[in-house]
């Protein structure tokens, strides 16, 4: 997974050259290298920079289901927007939204929110 992740993180920085991300090296400390465990964490680990954590989870659906669907069969709403009447569970939606909600601290639940409320500022 770590080389996947240090080839996004170079296709995205050349894409947006101000992004900032906590990536800095997937080569291992000179320390580790010299280790017995060397060989099993080269590729599976990387070094990185200490980032404030935003408790955001980003979610792009293109079905109505989940928690989605819950809340769209109590409220007709999708994450507090209004949805057209009468879709059905896992539906394919006419474009793809983003649905964003917290992310909560371990074992507590994610909340649901607005694509408002989860813009940076």
């Amino acid at each position: 997974m770590n080389i996947l992740s240090t080839h996004w993180f170079d296709v995205l920085t050349k894409l947006i050259p101000d992004l900032q991300t906590h990536f800095i090296s997937i080569d291992l400390p000179e320390a580790i290298k010299k280790s017995e465990h060397a060989s099993s964490l080269r590729n599976r680990s990387m070094q990185v920079k200490r980032f404030r954590v935003l408790p955001i989870e980003s979610i792009v659906r293109g079905y109505i289901t989940g928690s989605a669907w819950k809340e769209y069969k109590k409220t007709g709403t999708m994450h507090g927007l209004a949805m057209p009447k009468g879709l059905q569970e896992s539906e394919k939606l006419a474009k793809p939204m983003w649905t964003p909600s917290t992310k909560a601290e371990l074992g507590d639940h994610d909340e649901n929110i607005s694509p408002e409320k989860g813009e940076l500022s």
